[in-house]
């Protein structure tokens, strides 16, 4: 008698993005990114600009703070972050717009358990838009 079929596990994909999480002692001397107090909805938000973000993140109790419920979209985001470890991001925001120096952006923003900052905006997204 033939051994029962066995199936192969199924893959996990790849990781999408990458973030380098970092705190605030961190970033004022890394000298390759740059925080600023940003006001979206008249509520000030610690953000950090970093250019080797892949993509754009809002912390869940900013996200909550903005009540952004109407634009969450849930999706199925994997980023790797510095140390390897790949953490599994669910929720993101679409089209969310938010005005820099008199120009707006619309950026998508993925949830993530910020710590030190409020959001991480990717560089490149921006240079994209430009």
């Amino acid at each position: 008698m033939a051994p029962p079929c066995q199936r192969a596990p199924p893959l996990r994909p790849a990781a999408v993005g990458r973030m380098y999480v970092m705190s605030k002692k961190e970033a004022a001397t890394s000298g390759t990114v740059v925080t600023r107090t940003l006001f979206l909805n008249s509520k000030p938000f610690c953000v950090l600009f970093d250019s080797g973000t892949t993509h754009s993140f809002i912390s869940t109790r900013s996200a909550i703070q903005l009540y952004l419920k109407d634009k969450r979209t849930k999706t199925n985001y994997r980023i790797k972050l510095s140390n390897d470890y790949v953490i599994e991001c669910p929720i993101s925001y679409k089209f969310l717009l938010i005005t820099i120096g008199g120009t707006t952006f619309p950026m998508d923003l993925i949830q993530f358990n910020l710590s030190d900052f409020d959001i991480f905006l990717a560089v490149n997204e921006f240079v994209a838009r430009v």
